[in-house]
């Protein structure tokens, strides 16, 4: 067994099924005594995402992953408080081998620890002739070592100019998806939109949308007898997906004015979709109760049809598309340009990050240190 394939599809696994941890870390012993797989526990705090079960049958993806690198994962996904239990592993020496996590507060928390592994060392350590050590794009690894103080992390979403020379896309189609799409929407009902006596036209910039949200609450209307909200945002991780459409849609970047970073909070046009946001909450057209939603009381809220309009990550709402229409960017009364449709060449969306734990003592038993030293 490679210590790469276990890095690279154990990864692959987090990436593509944003999994969790699991209680079981000692490997399956077939009847012969000898070991067919090592297990390793996968945490993540993504509380919407619902992982299968991990199945080690002949033909399953799973069980494929598993015969290729003798590694099964037991998977964990908090349904709540995962930050919080992530600590408490953390102050009891107890973290889970693979860890998939989107707060970056935790992240930080996890490397000041020193309990997991920068990725530079564990490659060298245990896969010198690893790719990653050469094509892992630099920009890329670059702020994320001025972000963490070393290479910590594998980001789930990539996208930069290094990472486009690397992955080259198939076709324009997946150019142009790669250069302009994003999850972040405004959305608005069809069904709705259309008894406000309203369309898309009408609701591309800030004024005609704060009066779209105005008009729908005066209306009073109700639908199978729960009143239409005017404005739903994205629950409890409303700051990233809502407030980002926001910053730039009103034409925010991560960059000054000389291309070098700086944080989007410190531009204006930040704090003008932190007001516009706030606006809305205080005009009564979104709850303030929405900033604690869970995903799943989103995605309930948006299938009852009796939403208007919705801010946030469009991917994990759960809608039927045929239903909603996207009004694009909304334009800035600020007059300033917008950032959306379009990625600035220097900044990258680093969302879910997998981190490795690292071993304090050689010889735990545990299934990643089985397989560390099967090089």
């Amino acid at each position: 067994m490679k210590i790469r394939e276990l890095l690279l599809i154990a990864l692959s696994a987090g990436l593509i099924l944003l999994s969790g941890c699991g209680a079981e870390q000692n490997p399956t012993v077939t009847e012969e005594g000898e070991d067919s797989y090592a297990r390793a526990s996968l945490f993540c705090d993504v509380n919407f995402w619902e992982p299968p079960s991990w199945s080690t049958e002949e033909g399953t993806i799973t069980g494929d992953i598993t015969e290729k690198t003798g590694l099964a994962l037991d998977i964990t996904v908090p349904p709540q408080n995962a930050d919080a239990q992530l600590s408490l592993m953390l102050l009891n020496d107890d973290l889970p081998d693979i860890i998939s996590l989107t707060n970056e507060t935790t992240i930080s928390q996890l490397i000041t620890s020193g309990k997991v592994w920068d990725l530079e060392e564990f490659l060298k350590r245990y896969c010198p002739e690893s790719h990653l050590l050469k094509s892992f794009p630099e920009d890329i690894k670059r702020e994320l070592i001025k972000r963490d103080g070393g290479w910590y992390a594998y980001p789930s979403h990539m996208n930069s100019q290094d990472s486009r020379k690397i992955w080259k896309p198939s076709s324009k189609f997946y150019e142009d998806w790669t250069n302009y799409n994003d999850n972040n929407a405004i959305i608005w009902n069809r069904e709705l939109l259309e008894k406000a006596g309203l369309t898309v036209e009408e609701v591309q910039t800030e004024e005609q949308v704060l009066a779209a949200w105005d008009k729908m609450k005066n209306m009073h209307l109700d639908v199978d007898g729960e009143a239409v909200i005017p404005l739903l945002v994205d629950g409890k991780g409303y700051i990233d997906p809502t407030v980002k459409f926001l910053e730039y849609t009103f034409g925010a970047e991560r960059v000054d004015e000389n291309g070098n970073y700086r944080d989007i909070l410190l531009q204006p046009q930040a704090e003008h979709a932190l007001l516009f946001l706030n606006e809305a909450i205080r005009n009564g057209y979104a709850a303030p109760e929405q900033l604690t939603y869970e995903n799943t009381k989103i995605k309930s809220l948006m299938a009852g049809g009796n939403v208007f309009c919705f801010i946030g990550n469009v991917a994990n709402s759960g809608i039927d598309f045929t239903k909603w229409v996207s009004s694009g960017p909304v334009l800035s009364s600020g007059g300033g340009d917008t950032g959306a449709g379009q990625k600035s060449e220097s900044t990258y969306r680093l969302a879910e990050h997998i981190c490795i734990k690292r071993l304090q003592k050689p010889g735990t038993g545990s299934g990643m240190d089985r397989l560390y030293d099967q090089r």
